[in-house]
């Protein structure tokens, strides 16, 4: 019978990876220099700066298990997997073999989203937040992120060391009800003001398809821009063409980008040479910008009005 020689050599076989603060059962052989396993009840040391390691058995057939659970907080807390060496010594110190167990931050468990500052219509605001487990480690890089505003989903980005950051340009002016979601958890949502870019937008409107006269008539208008609600203030030229209302009724139907729409019929006089209609008459009608204004008639007569201007005071 030939006897196994003293240990020369520690193979270990690593698991691919484990989550912060989990436990995984590790297992190697203990072999001497010709390859052959070490004789029953080698002892071999088990080591490591970080992480707990137990429940270390002698050799069978040369072979060994012990017990690893990977610390709850990683050190570089970067999102990234982190290396964590164990030591492996032969019980005369004179034979040391190093191997690594892969640890991976936990799943997602907290969610947190920073309130945007000097939000202003049609510019652009960076939201930005974080990820981490239940450690406080920052989740995995790449890590999906939504961004809601009002439970409605307005943006996708990902984490980058457990912090993420998006970009987002409000349309309309009052606030924004901002949360994210990652990994099925939501975060507390902020309340943002959206304070109106300008105080004042005004718009030439061309006057051809604004000056109606006769039996049939419908003439559309499109702003040069998608602009955020407000109060609208519509002036026609006098001097430009003459103003008059017959026998017949004038419409005009205010649009948003969305096909939303509130009608109204042109009222026969106007105090000033304009009329207004309110931000709050078309947020209840459910506008969410002003896109166009169309204009018609709905009955036999002759009608006419011509507009030249319309000033949006936000």
């Amino acid at each position: 019978m030939v006897e196994p020689g003293q240990l020369a050599q520690i193979v270990v076989t690593t698991p691919p990876s484990v989550k912060a603060g989990g436990t995984v059962t590790v297992s190697g052989v203990g072999e001497d220099k010709y390859g052959n396993p070490v004789a029953y009840g080698t002892q071999i040391k088990v080591t490591s700066q970080q992480g707990t390691v137990s429940n270390v058995t002698p050799t069978t057939n040369g072979n060994f298990t012990f017990t690893f659970q990977a610390p709850t907080k990683l050190k570089q807390a970067t999102g990234v997997t982190e290396s964590i060496p164990i030591t492996l010594t032969s019980a005369t110190g004179d034979v040391t073999q190093t191997t690594q167990i892969n640890v991976n931050p936990d799943v997602v468990q907290n969610v947190t989203i920073n309130p945007a500052t000097n939000a202003k219509t049609g510019t652009a605001i960076q939201i930005t937040g974080t990820v981490n487990d239940k450690y406080g480690n920052a989740v995995a890089d790449g890590t999906s992120v939504t961004i809601l505003n009002g439970g409605t989903s307005i943006a996708t980005t990902a984490t980058t060391k457990g912090a993420f950051s998006t970009s987002y340009t409000p349309t309309t002016s009052g606030t924004l009800a901002l949360s994210a979601s990652a990994g099925g958890v939501a975060s507390p949502s902020v309340s943002d003001p959206v304070a109106s870019n300008v105080t004042g937008l005004q718009f030439f409107i061309h006057q051809s398809p604004w000056v109606m006269f006769g039996n049939s008539w419908k003439g559309d208008s499109f702003l040069p821009q998608i602009t955020p609600v407000g109060d609208l203030k519509f002036q026609y030229a006098e001097s430009a063409y003459s103003f008059s209302f017959m026998t017949g009724r004038a419409y005009l139907d205010i649009s948003d980008f969305y096909g939303h729409t509130y009608e109204m019929m042109v009222p026969n006089s106007f105090s000033g040479q304009f009329f207004t209609v309110s931000k709050a008459t078309l947020q209840k009608a459910g506008l969410k910008n002003i896109y166009s204004f169309t204009s018609w008639r709905a009955n036999s007569g002759i009608t006419g009005f011509v507009v030249n201007y319309v000033t949006i005071q936000l």
